[in-house]
């Protein structure tokens, strides 16, 4: 199981229906490697993971306070703010002076996804596609899983029970 199953569930409960849903339908982060340009050319270690549904409307209604045009860029930036975890083993952190700014302003310390947003909004389009191409290639991977759990369902079932489901 994923240790984020192990988070919601105590040690007696890891194997309840709950548990097997969430560790069923949940891919483990992954790294990346990342092209950038460079003479000569190189990558970048990136280790990312895919959103929880709670996530993805934060994202949904973050992004719905921009203009159309502007709403896509949005999204990129939100979506790789929570999912990007690390970037070459090291933290997405904006410079000490905007924290400091930001904590004079509003009074607390940035979150880490206000940090990460920060610096995503500084990168260039292409490196930000090239993140978020790594997220779709997660999410594709996790679709052939289902698909691969459903086609071993269907190819264990004895012909007396595929007619009664």
């Amino acid at each position: 199981m994923s240790s984020g199953v192990f988070a919601f569930y105590g040690a007696e409960e890891r194997g309840s229906i709950g548990a097997r849903l969430i560790q069923l339908f949940t891919l483990p982060s992954r790294v990346f490697d990342i092209p950038v340009f460079g003479d000569p050319p190189k990558t970048i270690k990136a280790k990312i993971r895919l959103l929880s549904d709670k996530e993805n409307l934060e994202v949904a209604e973050i992004a719905d306070r921009y203009s159309f045009s502007a709403k896509i860029l949005a999204e990129r930036i939100f979506i790789l703010a929570r999912a990007v975890e690390w970037i070459e083993e090291l933290p997405i952190e904006m410079p000490k002076a905007i924290k400091e700014d930001i904590k004079s302003r509003m009074g607390r310390e940035p979150t880490p996804v206000e940090e990460k947003s920060w610096v995503f909004e500084q990168c260039q389009p292409v490196l930000l596609q090239e993140f978020l191409n790594c997220y779709i290639d997660l999410q594709d991977e996790q679709r052939k899983q289902l698909e691969e759990l459903k086609k071993t369902y269907y190819e264990s079932q004895t012909p007396s029970q595929q007619e009664t489901t």
